[in-house]
């Protein structure tokens, strides 16, 4: 695999409204960008369908910050590994929607979700660290 890795750097907030939660994915650097992600609707800020692999990925995240791990088995074959202190877990898709877009995700964290790393079939590499509100330099 040729070319150069980016990082940019953002936030990633998460509402839940009764029955409507939402997750907002925003990037500051390099380039600044917002999309917001209402995965039960499907539909982005304006209306628009969300592609499959957004929506996937919205409803994914909304499952790890619920800690709901009976609904990632529905859409994924896991393996667990760790303790609660120090866990480790890879997710490999098992309905053939998903499959198409995304290859496995490997995640890990502690008392919160603290890495993701979603390897996409098309070669691409998402690399998330996330780390709580309260601990980020302004």
């Amino acid at each position: 695999m040729s070319g150069s890795m980016s990082k940019a750097k953002g936030t990633l907030p998460y509402w839940e409204i009764p029955s409507r939660p939402k997750l907002v994915w925003e990037t500051t650097s390099p380039i600044e960008n917002r999309l917001e992600m209402r995965p039960e609707s499907g539909q982005g800020p304006n209306g628009e369908k969300l592609p499959a692999d957004q929506q996937a990925m919205a409803e994914l995240l909304i499952n790890f910050f619920h800690g709901d791990w009976q609904a990632l088995e529905e859409h994924f074959d896991l393996t667990l590994t760790g303790t609660p202190e120090d866990w480790q877990a890879t997710l490999t898709p098992n309905n053939a929607q998903l499959a198409e877009a995304i290859e496995h995700l490997e995640i890990d964290g502690s008392s919160w979700l603290e890495h993701l790393t979603l390897n996409s079939t098309d070669g691409d590499r998402l690399n998330l660290t996330l780390t709580p509100r309260s601990q980020c330099a302004e």
